[in-house]
């Protein structure tokens, strides 16, 4: 899986999980609009550090430890964001 395939991935499945998992959607459901996408930008923001601290700490690479890494986490970043609200946008209820 390249890191544009894994980031388009990782913003639809944060908008699947908060849309329609019991618990999570309950409580998503009560936050108001600006709560909810300002949510998901962290969200998209914390799981690329979570990428970097997996690529750059144990063998399973997604991203360069180096300079081109932080584009690239940059480019996971906000593809992940537009994923997320994309999809968000399609299966909203």
């Amino acid at each position: 899986m390249n890191q544009q395939t894994f980031a388009l991935v990782l913003g639809a499945v944060l908008s699947f999980l908060f849309e329609y998992i019991p618990g999570f959607n309950s409580w998503f459901s009560g936050l108001d609009a600006t709560q909810k996408r300002l949510f998901m930008l962290i969200l998209c923001v914390a799981v690329g550090g979570l990428v970097v601290m997996v690529s750059c700490y144990t063998p399973y690479a997604v991203i360069e430890c180096s300079n081109d890494g932080v584009q690239a986490l940059v480019e996971i970043v906000l593809l992940s964001i537009i994923s997320n609200q994309g999809i968000h946008r399609i299966i909203k209820r």
